[in-house]
Order: C-alpha cells, then sequence, then structure tokens
C-alpha cells in the first residue's frame, strides 16, 4: 500500500480480504524505506490560498517534465488485483478518467 494514513488504512482493512491487507500494509526486510516514506508523507501540506478567485482553477502541472491535467501520479503497483478482480483496469480507467499520469508495470500485477 502506498502512504496511507491511519483512517485510509482501516477504511481499506474494513472491505479488503485479510491477505491482501497485510500483504498491502507489509514492507520487506527492515522496512527503512517504508519509515522514509511516511516521515515524506508527513512533511507534505496542501496548504489552500485564502480569499482567492476560485471561479477558473487551473490545476495543470508537470510531472517529470512532462505536462499533466492534474497534480496526480499513478505509481506501478504489485498486485492491484488482490484488491479488486479488475485492480490495474480500474486503475487505469481511474487515471484516463480524470487525465492524471501513470507509470505502469511490463508484466501484469507483478510490479
Amino acid at each position: 500500500m502506498s502512504e496511507f494514513t491511519a483512517d485510509d488504512q482501516a477504511a481499506a482493512e474494513s472491505f479488503l480480504p485479510k491477505r491482501a491487507a497485510i500483504y498491502y500494509a507489509s514492507a520487506s526486510l527492515d522496512e527503512f524505506t517504508k519509515q522514509d516514506n511516511r516521515d515524506a508523507f508527513r512533511k507534505c501540506r496542501l496548504l489552500p490560498r485564502v480569499l482567492r478567485n476560485v471561479r477558473a482553477v487551473a490545476p495543470q502541472t508537470t510531472i517529470f517534465g512532462i505536462p499533466s491535467a492534474l497534480p496526480v501520479y499513478i505509481s506501478p503497483s504489485s498486485n492491484a488485483l488482490l484488491g479488486h478482480p479488475d485492480g490495474e483496469l480500474n486503475m487505469v480507467r481511474g487515471v484516463s478518467h480524470n487525465r492524471a499520469d501513470q507509470a505502469t508495470c511490463n508484466s501484469r500485477s507483478g510490479c
């Protein structure tokens, strides 16, 4: 699982099969990277500008030098089908529908 808040993790655990929830919450070996990701995620803050005209909002940005319609990037994820039989397909659908960007694997559920 990517970095989730405790609320997100509890919500996921409420409907995922137990095996999937354990897999997504796990990390390899010493879990240093998992902890580093948590620490980095906690430092991210979205600070809205107040008293601004929001009639015309433009969320476009660039990610890795490539124009993106949204400031969202979906990284490859392993075994998305554990959460839903159409896991990878649903991620692609969501990315396409919202004009976000995504990196994909070259093997199904094998990142």
